[in-house]
């Protein structure tokens, strides 16, 4: 080593942070991808999505979960299939098994159970519309955001702003940031080398 060699400052460069920092606009633009996925097939299919309130259908659902659904015509129900419906005196949705279908095509009764639920539940349900919604599957915790959501056009508000949201992050993180903060974070760190 040379006499000038111990005053040099010494550069590092992270190159495990670079990685780090190109993760992100990766992520942000896979949220991204997978909220448009999700928006386009639930208008193209005409799924619907509700929250999930009590633990009756438990292990399948729980409360927080948000279950997903499509309508079938009422004639196609077979037991086992989990349908959503709005019991006799009742004013809340039920989703919960049917355990027999019985009646013509147009006037369908079903009766259900919850899956924790240890007896068949008390009423013959009249289903009258010709389509019904039928349970796809579920995702958990989701639930807990719609649940205080009211209303058909707000949840499409929330959806829209959610995704709107998404979309400015990602096209910022793709695009990179402002310069004047990017002159701000390049900020080198020097060390002098001590003998």
């Amino acid at each position: 080593m040379g006499p000038d060699s111990s005053s040099a400052p010494v550069r590092f460069t992270a190159k495990g942070s670079r990685f780090v920092r190109s993760l992100g606009p990766a992520l942000v633009g896979l949220v991204t991808m997978t909220m448009l996925l999700i928006a386009a097939v639930t208008l193209i299919f005409h799924l619907g999505v509700q929250p999930v309130l009590s633990g009756s259908m438990r292990p399948d659902f729980g409360p927080g979960s948000v279950i997903v659904t499509r309508l079938i015509p009422t004639s196609d129900i077979r037991p086992g299939d989990v349908v959503v419906f709005t019991p006799p005196g009742q004013h809340a949705r039920f989703a919960h098994r049917v355990v027999t279908v019985s009646g013509p095509a147009g006037d369908r009764v079903i009766t259900t159970k919850g899956d924790a639920n240890q007896a068949i539940d008390p009423w013959h349900a009249h289903l009258l519309a010709s389509r019904v919604p039928v349970v796809v599957f579920s995702i958990p915790w989701i639930g807990n955001i719609l649940e205080h959501v009211h209303g058909a056009a707000l949840e499409v508000a929330l959806l829209i702003v959610t995704g709107l949201l998404v979309c400015l992050l990602g096209v910022r993180s793709i695009l990179g940031p402002r310069p004047g903060v990017a002159r701000r974070r390049g900020v080198a760190l020097r060390f002098d080398r001590q003998s």
